[in-house]
């Protein structure tokens, strides 16, 4: 896909986020962020990864966890979309799927393995 979308085929509320996407193709712009951050979480020393700016923030690996969920269930609407299903799209609510996501047992290494599965996958 090398066409943004049309504001019609998305939420209001994502618009924020779809004018931070840059033109071009989107596979190879998602495969340029995933080295580009794979690279930035290396470099984070795991004390840091337990990080939080304030006490009811999230943490670093926190913040991680919820970017990997979250390409979770925007796959499962995908999905939903690529095979013409009229059921009612998968939703979550961020704070309860944080609180569950055991996040601080995982070391941001694991959280990249993770992530490469998934994507080879």
């Amino acid at each position: 896909m090398t066409r943004r979308p049309d504001a019609s085929e998305y939420a209001e509320y994502y618009d924020g986020y779809v004018k931070l996407v840059p033109d071009g193709d989107i596979i190879r712009v998602l495969h340029e962020q995933l080295d580009e951050m794979l690279e930035l979480l290396a470099g984070v020393p795991a004390e840091k990864a337990e990080y939080r700016y304030e006490p009811e923030k999230w943490s670093v690996k926190e913040l991680i966890r919820h970017v990997i969920d979250v390409e979770w269930i925007f796959v499962c609407r995908a999905l939903t979309f690529a095979r013409s299903d009229t059921s009612a799209l998968p939703g979550m609510d961020q704070d309860e799927f944080a609180d569950r996501a055991a996040s601080v047992e995982q070391s941001l290494g694991d959280m990249r393995v993770l992530k490469e599965r998934y994507l080879s996958g």
